[in-house]
């Protein structure tokens, strides 16, 4: 009897450590934009900027974009990566987004699928900013080692005081760029 409690609990505790997308599964797949689906998006008309093709494993090629990260009265800086992801996200902003919270991250599914070069990053560190499949954005507020793939979009530049202000639990999150 001993081995099978240990054997329910160490397999309740991989369910519970397994990704935010994972683990909540696609919920939000195939729904426009709106409070269903706990995204809103604003077509901008911003003409997207020359991103090239050039991201390596390890070190992503900034863009000429940045991003604002609003949460609450907080604002921080990202740069967006030179990657045809990065340039598929930039499109749907300014994106108000009721991010769900998980150990390390906060995330959201997008209403619409992104492109995707998903790696195994090995390392997270705070402030990136990763699509974990086609369509669930995830902003990593703490850093560890992993052994799941994901596809950068970004890092926020400045990550003092971001976990204090994503806090527990959901949490309503900005993203709109700025370019430069």
């Amino acid at each position: 009897m001993h081995r099978y409690a240990v054997l329910c609990l160490t397999l309740a505790a991989l369910l519970i450590c397994l990704p935010a997308c994972a683990a909540q599964g696609d919920r939000f797949a195939g729904t426009s934009g709106g409070a269903s689906s706990g995204v809103r998006t604003e077509s901008t008309g911003a003409d997207s900027a020359d991103a090239g093709d050039a991201q390596t494993e390890r070190e992503e090629e900034p863009m000429n974009r940045k991003l604002t990260v609003a949460v609450g009265t907080r604002e921080f800086s990202a740069v967006l990566y030179a990657s045809e992801a990065s340039e598929a996200l930039a499109e749907l902003l300014p994106l108000t987004a009721e991010m769900s919270d998980m150990p390390h991250e906060k995330y959201v599914y997008l209403p619409q699928s992104l492109p995707t070069d998903a790696q195994r990053v090995g390392r997270i560190e705070a402030g990136d900013l990763m699509l974990w499949g086609d369509n669930c954005l995830v902003l990593f507020y703490e850093s560890f080692d992993t052994s799941y793939s994901y596809t950068r979009l970004g890092k926020i530049e400045d990550v003092g005081g971001l976990a204090e202000a994503l806090g527990s639990g959901s949490v309503t999150v900005s993203f709109a760029v700025s370019e430069g």
